[in-house]
């Protein structure tokens, strides 16, 4: 999952990934058939852990906790969290993978919460701020944090959750 987030899907190697596994390279081609399939057992094993990050930290029936988790949980992930986020963002823009569904969680969780708080627009708010958030995640993964707390302070103001 670091190599293929750092150095991207086409220029990783099997033989770079064998070595850092400290395998053969065969052992991966006689598991996963390619390196294809090892993506496709990594995505798999990634976006389980994500749903189930998910399904926890937006477990709240109360619409505004779930939405102060939300705003607050970027700046909360685990490494192990990061690098699947690395790795989701880079496959998005390089080869042109993207996955609604995973995504869909989050939009639905927070529409309902927008939609129980009586917005006249839950599903725009609800994709606002799922963009806005996948935004401030994107600077976390870059390394160029320097303005989410402010921004997380702003969203907490403007949805009166502090």
């Amino acid at each position: 999952m670091s190599l293929f987030g750092t150095e991207g899907f086409n220029a990783t190697s099997t033989s770079k990934i064998a070595e850092l596994a400290g395998v053969s390279e065969g052992l991966i081609f006689r598991h996963f058939n390619n390196k294809e399939g090892l993506l496709a057992a990594v995505m798999e094993q990634g976006e389980l852990q994500l749903k189930q990050l998910i399904e926890l930290q937006l477990s709240s029936d109360q619409p505004e906790e779930l939405l102060r988790r939300a705003i607050l949980s970027i700046t909360e992930m685990s490494d192990e969290a990061k690098e699947f986020w690395r790795l989701q963002f880079r496959l998005k823009w390089e080869t042109n993978r993207n996955n609604p569904a995973k995504e869909n969680l989050l939009k639905l969780k927070l529409e309902q919460s927008f939609r129980k708080l009586n917005y006249a627009h839950p599903d725009m708010e609800a994709q606002s701020l799922q963009l806005l958030l996948e935004s401030m995640f994107s600077c976390i993964l870059l390394e160029d944090s320097s303005r989410i707390e402010e921004l997380q302070s702003y969203l907490l103001m403007k949805y009166k959750l502090s």
